[in-house]
């Protein structure tokens, strides 16, 4: 089973952000559950899309579900490396460019225009994925004493999943005004 105490254990190396004062790890706690929820609306927003998509590109039910599972397999197929790179360079570094690849291939789903493209976006956002989720909980169990570390994913985690209560229909309620045609003022 994991625990905090087996990412501390296996790490090679001190991380420069690591041990961070007490204000400082609830700030970083409050960006990765910013982080969380963003990754969650944008494979909400994803998902509402799909449709649309398979219009626009004249996509086929296969090639739909290649698009809507390609960050999943390239996240499944690279977490490990990434995860063993982290834990021999700073992780801190490793969260920041796995945020900005992750932020890359967001953009460039919006831009794609052919399935090819799509699909290759979504790989970019899984492997940003990759380098962001793992690493940060590793992160966290470096900054937060053994005994606080489920507590903190824990609700860094039900931010996300419980989405603020009023956040469960927003992907929808972004589609309606864009197909109404009235846009956001």
């Amino acid at each position: 089973p994991l625990c905090a105490g087996c990412f501390r254990t296996h790490r090679p190396k001190i991380d420069v952000a690591a041990k961070l004062g007490i204000q400082e790890k609830w700030w970083v706690l409050a960006m990765v559950s910013l982080v969380f929820t963003c990754e969650w609306i944008d494979r909400a927003l994803l998902n509402v899309a799909l449709e649309p998509m398979k219009i626009d590109l004249a996509l086929s039910d296969t090639q739909v579900g290649a698009v809507a599972s390609s960050s999943y397999w390239v996240a499944v197929i690279s977490v490990l490396p990434i995860g063993r790179f982290a834990d021999t360079s700073s992780r801190r570094d490793v969260i920041a460019c796995a945020l900005c690849i992750w932020a890359l291939g967001t953009v460039l789903t919006g831009f794609a225009g052919s399935f090819h493209t799509v699909c290759l976006a979504r790989m970019v956002v899984g492997l940003g994925t990759a380098g962001f989720f793992p690493v940060t909980e590793a992160f966290i169990a470096d900054n937060f004493e053994a005994d606080k570390f489920v507590v903190v994913v824990a609700s860094c985690w039900r931010v996300v999943h419980h989405r603020l209560e009023g956040g469960k229909d927003f992907p929808g309620s972004v589609v309606a005004v864009a197909e109404s045609g009235r846009g956001v003022a």
